[in-house]
């Protein structure tokens, strides 16, 4: 009989680096940063299978949440963003072990973290094909700064376009990685 891994012990054997999604899919990475005091970032990036990004979001929030509760929020943006675009193949990727669970399993939730993940659930429908994994910070990075970088915004908005012109080279170096 198998045993099954913790978390952690599963957490150790899973990929540091961003790898591409397969061809005619693309992978939405995302990720929260909470600054005591200031708020919450949420920030998404979408990538082709040759890493070109289509495009980003990040956003500022003047509500410190949970760090479950804001790394879900940046996943249901970055999966807003995906549908809008009109993307039907897509990985979700985020460096959050519990929203990465929790999309895989069909618990029913009723707190406020729910919600958020039902909202989730109901976007996924408007994909022919969807699949979650999980990464390590160090794989997650251009969605880790995105994060970082709302709070420069100083007041609470939204961001879509292109990447960043500081993050050219952490995406460049992503794709030659890979």
């Amino acid at each position: 009989m198998a045993t099954e891994c913790t978390p952690a012990q599963h957490k150790s054997k899973l990929r540091e680096l961003w790898t591409p999604p397969p061809l005619g899919s693309i992978k939405i990475n995302c990720d929260a940063s909470i600054i005591k005091g200031t708020g919450t970032g949420v920030g998404a990036v979408i990538r082709d299978h040759r890493g070109e990004v289509i495009k980003t979001i990040y956003k500022l929030m003047s509500t410190e949440y949970e760090v479950d509760i804001a790394e879900a929020i940046a996943c249901r943006e970055g999966l807003t963003l995906a549908k809008h675009l009109g993307l039907k193949s897509v990985v979700l990727e985020t460096d959050s072990w519990t929203i990465h669970h929790k999309l895989r399993h069909n618990a029913h939730d009723l707190s406020y973290l729910g919600n958020i993940l039902q909202d989730i659930k109901m976007i996924l429908v408007y994909f022919d094909s969807f699949s979650s994994s999980f990464v390590k910070r160090s794989g997650n990075t251009v969605a880790h700064n995105l994060a970082r970088l709302a709070f420069s915004l100083n007041i609470p908005e939204t961001v879509i376009g292109e990447t960043p012109v500081l993050f050219l080279d952490i995406v460049r170096a992503e794709a030659l990685a890979r």
